[in-house]
């Protein structure tokens, strides 16, 4: 049940004798301004050791309640959020990870289709709880001149490291009877913002390694034959092979989303509303 303009008086008569705020979902607290309530979310702050008051939503007179939040958003604000307005809030990146917005809003129980989520959402709810003043999507799209620019700008680094993956340059990097890469080794590695694409050296390419083993995934050391039908296990050879062809391959990704950072790659497309 959203919180509507007669159960923010309801839920406001309840308070402490002489207190100004009710406590509500938990964390929350419901205060009087001028004619209109103000919902906050208590939240702590280690750094001057108290609690804050961060506004959530404003419920007017008309039941129209104006959603406030415009910090980072987590599933417990989602749930705060969705129990005010009456509205499913998701926090979904998987779905909408090429949108601008990734905090989603669902009317009417409907996953198919969302809006995003922006401080300022109005919420009618009188009756059936609908959006007022939805805003576009916008989606981020790559400007394709500028991917052709980052594939051309690192093709001198690409072929370096796979001349180095060839000759097992990277042999003193590999943990001992493991796949995987000894962090230690690589943590003098430069920054990605200081490779030199255009006349790489084994400095640059050991920075790409760096940066993809921190994102990379450890291969499978059990693949699953369907003649024998039964799992066999990888030579280890062959997994350090595989995982430092992943290291290469997303530190590369890495250096193409900092150069397409510096060089407005990125390019924001306004949808339907």
């Amino acid at each position: 049940m959203p919180f509507t303009y007669q159960r923010c008086e309801r839920e406001f008569a309840k308070r402490k004798k002489g207190s100004d705020t009710k406590t509500v979902l938990r964390n929350c607290t419901l205060r009087k301004q001028g004619d209109d309530f103000l919902i906050s979310m208590q939240s702590w702050n280690y750094r001057i050791t108290q609690n804050e008051l961060t506004p959530m939503a404003r419920i007017s007179p008309d039941n129209i309640v104006t959603l406030l939040y415009d910090k980072d958003v987590d599933m417990t604000v989602c749930n705060r959020l969705q129990s005010i307005g009456g509205l499913a809030v998701r926090l979904n990146k998987r779905e909408y990870s090429a949108y601008k917005q990734h905090v989603r809003v669902y009317q009417y129980d409907s996953w198919a289709n969302s809006m995003p989520y922006f401080a300022g959402l109005q919420v009618n709810v009188a009756g059936k709880p609908h959006v007022v003043n939805p805003q576009p999507d916008v989606r981020i799209v790559l400007d394709r001149s500028v991917v052709t620019k980052a594939k051309n700008e690192f093709a001198q680094i690409r072929k370096l490291a796979k001349v180095m993956l060839r000759i097992n340059a990277f042999e003193n990097l590999y943990l001992d009877n493991h796949c995987g890469l000894d962090y230690d080794k690589l943590r003098d590695a430069k920054p990605l913002s200081q490779v030199n694409a255009e006349e790489p050296t084994m400095d640059d390419v050991r920075a790409v390694v760096a940066a993809g083993n921190r994102v990379a995934t450890g291969p499978r050391s059990y693949v699953y034959d369907p003649v024998a039908r039964r799992y066999t296990t990888v030579a280890v050879e062959e997994l350090r092979r595989g995982y430092l062809e992943s290291c290469i391959e997303h530190g590369l990704r890495l250096l193409r989303r900092e150069f397409y950072k510096a060089n407005d790659g990125y390019v924001e497309q306004a949808q339907a509303a």
